[in-house]
């Protein structure tokens, strides 16, 4: 098995076929972008570091989202003058677009970079860096939950199964904020 900490090259031929048959779920489980289970996937691969080709999908697709939060997030200011919003169209589908390509990659045995997205994931290769950009993710994902726990702190009492759409939305965003900073204040306090 290669060393996990570094990802393989881009043709993957240094890697068994059974090492790439034991990561490509986890591999294309992580660019999957919806209800944060390519997020999640990602961060678990990226904590075990148990397989190298589902550890290099997994800081291709986390960079991937942080670059798409990023990008949408800058886009957000600019719905007041209408160019935000097809902004944030167009930031949408490049970031549906980047999934296939990288399940498609995946999927294919192969371990190519995803385009302009590259170069980010080899800057996010440090742990440090990595660790940075999750907690300020999940600290910017725990803000947005607790302004909708106090939008809501007439309704906690009452919270009770089946969830609204809003509520749900709420309920995994702090699950998801607190695995963002649990994994990020680990990664910042990996010693290299």
């Amino acid at each position: 098995m290669t060393d996990a900490t570094t990802p393989p090259p881009e043709t993957g031929s240094q890697l068994s076929q059974q090492e790439i048959d034991s990561g490509k779920t986890m591999a294309i489980l992580a660019y999957i972008p919806i209800v944060f289970i390519g997020l999640i996937v990602s961060i678990v691969s990226i904590s075990s570091k148990n397989n190298a080709f589902a550890l290099y999908h997994a800081k291709q697709a986390l960079t991937l989202y942080i670059c798409w939060i990023v990008v949408a997030l800058c886009c957000l200011p600019l719905c007041i003058i209408c160019i935000g919003v097809p902004l944030l169209i167009a930031t949408n589908i490049c970031g549906i677009i980047f999934c296939v390509l990288g399940i498609i990659n995946a999927s294919s045995n192969q371990c190519k970079p995803l385009p302009v997205i590259a170069q980010f994931a080899e800057r996010m290769n440090n742990s440090k860096n990595t660790g940075i950009a999750l907690v300020v993710i999940g600290g910017a994902i725990g803000l947005w939950v607790f302004i909708r726990m106090t939008s809501l702190a007439g309704k906690l009492a009452t919270w009770s199964p089946p969830f609204s759409q809003y509520e749900t939305y709420t309920i995994v965003g702090a699950v998801v904020a607190v695995l963002f900073l649990i994994v990020g204040i680990r990664k910042v306090s990996e010693k290299n």
